[in-house]
């Protein structure tokens, strides 16, 4: 317990100083700067939802692809779009109307394609990027699965943000382009035309306030992530990943005192070292998918062995809980 408060210790200044400056430099850069840009000079936008790590109080200290996560979300008025929503299996499919200014997003049949909104979104952040003057950052711009990166260096510092094109259909549900991971969208559906619900916002609402009573899941989640990610061992093992096993492990105990954050510890890592052992991490709304599908049993099976080690060996626990101030 005291060797965990100490890690907190000395992640404590260093941490706050990196998500302070990672808000500031997200409203400077971004905010009032490529997306107010992307507002002007697109008829399509309507607004922008932020979500991610910085948003949910469980940033840790370097760069991270789920630190800021900016919903694009894209005009869906009367006449744009019709579209039909698969609860079920959490997809959707959109369809541009006949004056719909969609028309050169659509398949040949009409239906909205994901990677037309990533190709346009690419191209108005890169113009936005080369349009505006922002002093003592630099912006460099990508694509990614999601939609588009940017990734912000100011000296020795780096955030990494994700812009993702989105629509918002019905009742505050999100849909973006779908993950590359398999088992997001079911066997059958036409991957090319298929938009899946977002839960970018959900885990926010979550996971942003889970400790108004005064509890240490936080806290946990900080040292967790933060002492894997500095392993190459769980490289495969994203923030993601983390913050569905939180999620799944908060659902069997309430016990969450400041008092109980070893035991906290210990009980977590436990329930991840099983999941590896059982090659199963349930996504924590979309019951049928398997997040570990994608990792070779090779590298869960080393995963799971080095989880052990840290579980079994208060030699090893203590290493890799030492954190210099």
């Amino acid at each position: 317990m005291q060797l965990l408060r100490r890690f907190l210790d000395n992640l404590g200044a260093p941490l706050s100083k990196e998500i302070k400056w990672s808000k500031e430099v997200v409203d400077q850069s971004l905010k009032d700067g490529v997306l107010k840009y992307c507002q002007e000079n697109s008829d399509l936008v309507s607004n922008f939802e932020y979500g991610g790590s910085l948003y949910e109080n469980l940033k840790t200290i370097g760069p991270d692809d789920s630190d800021a996560i900016i919903l694009v979300t894209l005009k869906a008025k009367n006449g744009f779009i019709s579209f039909d929503v698969n609860e079920a299996h959490g997809y959707a499919v959109i369809k541009s109307l006949e004056n719909s200014p969609y028309k050169e997003f659509s398949s040949e049949d009409g239906f909205l394609m994901p990677v037309k909104f990533k190709n346009w979104l690419l191209k108005l952040v890169n113009s936005a990027v080369n349009s505006i003057s922002v002093s003592s950052v630099a912006l460099k711009v990508s694509s990614c699965s999601a939609g588009v990166k940017v990734q912000i260096h100011e000296q020795s510092k780096v955030l990494d943000v994700q812009l993702v094109p989105a629509f918002q259909l019905g009742n505050d549900q999100y849909f973006v382009p779908p993950p590359s991971q398999h088992g997001y969208l079911p066997e059958g559906v036409v991957q090319d035309t298929a938009w899946s619900k977002s839960y970018i916002l959900l885990l926010k609402m979550l996971l942003k306030d889970m400790d108004k009573d005064h509890g240490c899941r936080h806290d946990l989640f900080k040292v967790v992530n933060t002492v894997l990610h500095r392993e190459p061992t769980f490289s495969c093992l994203t923030t993601l990943h983390l913050k569905m096993a939180l999620l799944l492990y908060n659902k069997t105990t309430n016990d969450w005192g400041k008092d109980k954050l070893g035991d906290r510890f210990t009980e977590f890592v436990g329930f991840l070292r099983d999941a590896l052992q059982q090659k199963v991490l349930k996504h924590f709304w979309i019951k049928d998918l398997n997040l570990l599908t994608d990792i070779p049993p090779a590298t869960l099976e080393n995963m799971h062995t080095r989880l052990s080690t840290i579980l079994n060996s208060e030699k090893k626990r203590s290493k890799v809980l030492t954190l210099e101030a």
